[in-house]
């Protein structure tokens, strides 16, 4: 049988759904139960609506990247990523990214190039993280980050944070997929 064949076959058949829990615009659940194509039925599979955001590896013209440490209170702890945020509703993702650049650090300009959009969980949703690579930004603006971010920005060398991802320093996900797709892009060899 077709896992997902493009006669339709694979496509896991709703049969009913329930909302759960509705905290728009962060997050939405769901408890559906699905009837697959083998006849096997999930009774509770649950699924979210979170949104979509974008990310940043920002080189400046002086060939440092800007990194934003702070705390996350969904994972308990202090995170270095790169600079990021919710897209607005109807948001460009490279405007999301390119406003987020600016509030979190004071950084804008240079050249802006897409990396990827990735779905963040395809078991729960179809959020994406939209990962940008901008080269050559100066500073623009004192930053002015919203008054629930408390952050702190520091600037590495791209190596630097290559080696940060792969010693585990950089935690997240998303973070480490942007700095590894930037470091290809700028041709460095890890």
């Amino acid at each position: 049988m077709s896992s997902c064949g493009s006669d339709g076959n694979g496509v896991w058949k709703v049969v009913s759904t329930k909302l759960v829990l509705d905290q728009k615009p962060w997050i939405r659940v769901w408890d559906d139960r699905v009837l697959l194509p083998n006849g096997a039925e999930i009774e509770h599979y649950v699924r979210t609506e979170t949104r979509s955001y974008s990310m940043c590896f920002a080189l400046t013209s002086d060939g440092l990247v800007p990194v934003i440490k702070q705390y996350k209170h969904g994972a308990g702890g202090c995170f270095y990523e790169l600079p990021a945020g919710y897209l607005e509703p109807g948001e460009n993702p490279m405007a999301c990214a390119k406003r987020e650049l600016l509030e979190e650090t004071g950084l804008g300009g240079g050249k802006w190039e897409r990396l990827a959009s990735l779905i963040i969980n395809s078991n729960r949703g179809d959020a994406r993280a939209h990962l940008f690579l901008a080269i050559g930004v100066t500073y623009q603006a004192p930053p002015h980050p919203e008054e629930t971010e408390i952050l702190e920005v520091i600037f590495f060398a791209p190596e630097e944070l290559a080696k940060m991802v792969w010693s585990g320093v950089i935690e997240t996900l998303p973070s480490s997929a942007n700095v590894i797709l930037a470091a290809e892009r700028l041709g460095l060899h890890l």
